[in-house]
Order: C-alpha cells, then structure tokens, then sequence
C-alpha cells in the first residue's frame, strides 16, 4: 500500500505518521501557514509599487491634516485674542463715555441750582417791586396857599 496523501494512495486518514523534513507543515484540509501563493513577479512588483505608493500618500494626507488642525488651532487663538483686545478696547471706551456722561450731568446739577437761587432772588426782588408800586401810599397833603384860602367875611 502506498503512503498516506501519495498518488495510487487511498485518502483516508488514518494514524499520524512521521512526515519528511522536506515536506511543507500542512494543518488540517491543506491550508498551510506560509504566505498565500506568490503572484507572477512582475505583477507582485507593481501591486507592492502602488501599496507603497498608497502608503506614502496616507502618510502625506495624515500630515496636511495635522497640519491644517495646527493652523486651524492657532487661527482660533489668534481669533479668541483678537476679540478679547476688541471687548477690551470697547469696554474702555464705554467707561469713559460713561465718565463723561456722569461728569455732565454732576455739571447741569451744580448749574440748575445755581439757576434756582437766582430765580429764587429774583422772584424776591419782583416781589418787593410790586408791593412797593402797588400798594397806595399815603400822599402828603398840600401846603396851604395864601391866596387860595378863603378869607372870613367880616360882618
């Protein structure tokens, strides 16, 4: 009987025997751990030309993406900074409008009470004006003329 697996043989398993150190390590159905069975050597080349080509641009593509992310990241900062300087430059100039403001209306208070009393002295003044022009005085009474008197009849 020929060996077990050689041509003319039966194909059935039986007990394991001793292979040849020749033979290739085969598990179970034929499948063997070695790589799967080498292309033609000029299409091996080419798919292994266009995977490291592949490769190369994945690495270049990885690297503009970081990149883009680096500036997208310092743009946002610079932005942020930016508009933190505006928020500061417009706060400043709000509290100073709001200084001006506040000195401009202490002014028009101190300006209307001086405007008060004016008014108030003023009034006084008419006041008096008025009472002394209006009010009657008592006039004084002629002095007598001589010629104007009439004399006593004698009798």
């Amino acid at each position: 009987m020929p060996p077990q697996g050689a041509p003319g043989g039966s194909g059935q398993l039986g007990t394991p025997r001793k292979r040849p150190a020749r033979w290739a390590p085969r598990h179970g159905l034929g499948c063997s751990r070695s790589s799967p069975p080498k292309l033609p050597t000029s299409a091996a080349c080419t798919i292994q030309a266009e995977l490291l080509s592949l490769r190369q641009g994945s690495a270049a593509l990885r690297d503009e993406l970081q990149a883009a992310r680096s500036e997208g990241a310092a743009a946002a900062l610079k932005a942020e900074q930016e508009a933190e300087a505006r928020a500061l430059a417009a706060k400043g100039a709000a509290e100073c409008a709001v200084a001006r403001h506040l000195e401009f209306i202490d002014r028009l208070l101190v300006d209307k009470q001086e405007l008060s009393k004016r008014c108030e002295g003023a009034h006084t003044l008419t006041l008096s004006l008025t009472l002394t022009l209006c009010v009657p005085q008592p006039s004084p009474k002629p002095a007598p003329n001589p010629k104007s008197t009439p004399r006593p009849k004698q009798v």
